[in-house]
């Protein structure tokens, strides 16, 4: 008889205060590597251990998705590490310890988030970048291939300046310096704002209702988005199964919706 499946613990990652002490420290599963502290024998890292990396390294921003972590230095540089099955590290095989994405050396990064199994990072210039699983279009790059290990630039966005952007499990959203939203990849529970006539979205566009609306932050999750406002108001859409919408739980929301 097969011993019972040992529960899985996603991987968390935490960056103390910059200007007390520049550490990380991880926690949670390692069955792939995605704390980056190397072949281990701990299945499970229970308390926050720190990460080996170069004390002189600052890390400033740091992205989980799902078995794999990626985090950007205070020099614009990305590294990643933990399962690769859809090429979401940006290398060609897993990393169980934290590897520089050599393919962005030309670039200075300042945001990354991560999907299930994508990642996205924007430089310095408001350039957005996309890898891994592309299975629902949410790369944006508006290509059928549905794996990209190469980080490709989202050309769609190319005369944007992007400043922020989210990543659900299998979608995504992109603010600009001039406050428009961009959304891609599957709207299978209404998570892209874009009705439910559209199943997905393979490369970026435009959610036109938040048009009249400044906005000051974006968020998703797995198959729900969210804006804030300059206001303060908060508008949601997507799977609302659960309440997470804040709203009558049971019913989905297509179009952006005034919480």
């Amino acid at each position: 008889e097969s011993a019972p499946k040992r529960p899985r613990l996603s991987p968390e990652v935490l960056v103390t205060n910059p200007d007390i002490d520049p550490n990380m420290f991880c926690w949670g599963s390692t069955a792939h590597g995605e704390l980056g502290l190397g072949g281990i024998e701990d299945e499970n890292v229970l308390v926050p251990r720190e990460a080996e990396f170069p004390k002189a390294t600052e890390v400033v921003q740091i992205a989980c998705g799902e078995n794999y972590t990626v985090i950007i230095t205070n020099d614009g540089e990305i590294y990643s590490c933990g399962n690769n099955d859809y090429g979401q590290l940006g290398h060609n095989a897993m990393r169980k310890r934290l590897q520089r994405v050599p393919a962005l050396d030309a670039f200075v990064f300042k945001k990354v988030s991560c999907g299930s199994s994508h990642t996205m990072a924007v430089n310095e210039w408001g350039q957005l970048f996309s890898w891994g699983c592309n299975s629902d279009g949410q790369l944006g790059l508006n290509s059928q291939t549905t794996m990209e290990d190469t980080p490709r630039m989202v050309k769609a966005l190319g005369s944007s300046i992007v400043t922020q952007v989210a990543c659900g499990l299998k979608h995504a959203l992109a603010l600009t310096n001039n406050g428009e939203i961009y959304t891609w990849g599957s709207n299978e529970e209404g998570q892209l704002g874009l009705g439910h006539h559209t199943k997905l979205e393979m490369k970026p566009k435009l959610i036109s209702s938040l048009a009249a609306i400044p906005v000051a932050y974006i968020a998703c999750g797995s198959y729900h988005s969210f804006i804030v406002s300059k206001s303060g108001a908060v508008y949601g859409w997507g799977r609302n199964t659960f309440g997470q919408l804040g709203v009558p739980c049971g019913t989905n929301t297509f179009f952006p919706t005034l919480l």
